[in-house]
C-alpha cells in the first residue's frame, strides 16, 4: 500500500471519529490502535504499541513538566501565587549603576583585542 493511501486512511479515520463526537484524545488513541493492528502485524503490533507507551511513561526526563503544572495549580488555588506577585510588585526598582571607569577601560581593552 502506498504511503499516501495509508495517510488518507488514517486521517480519514481520525476525522470520522471526531465527527462522531469522540473526544480528540480517544479518536487519536483509536486510530493508533487500528494503525498498529493493520500495519504492524495484528496483535503483535498492538502489544508493541502498549510496550512503547509504557516505556515512554517511565522516562523520568519529562516528569518535571506535569509536576510543575501541578505546583502552579496548587499555588494558584491557595493564593500563594497572588501574594508572591504582590510582594514582588512592591519591591522598588532602581536602575543598575554603571561600572566604574577603570572597569570600563579593562572591558574595552579585552573586547578590542584581536583573536
Amino acid at each position: 500500500m502506498e504511503w499516501y493511501y495509508t495517510l488518507a486512511l488514517l486521517i480519514g479515520a481520525l476525522i470520522f471519529f471526531m465527527m462522531l463526537g469522540l473526544p480528540v484524545v480517544f479518536a487519536f488513541f483509536t486510530v493508533n490502535i487500528i494503525g498498529a493492528f493493520i500495519f504492524m502485524g495484528g496483535d503483535k503490533g498492538v502489544v508493541q504499541l502498549v510496550r512503547n507507551a509504557v516505556d515512554s511513561v517511565q522516562a523520568f526526563a519529562l516528569l518535571p513538566i506535569p509536576l510543575f503544572i501541578f505546583m502552579g495549580e496548587i499555588m494558584f488555588h491557595t493564593g500563594v501565587a497572588a501574594r508572591a506577585i504582590d510582594g514582588a510588585a512592591s519591591v522598588p526598582m532602581r536602575p543598575a549603576a554603571a561600572p566604574p571607569a577603570s572597569l570600563r577601560r579593562v572591558i574595552s581593552v579585552i573586547v578590542a583585542l584581536p583573536y
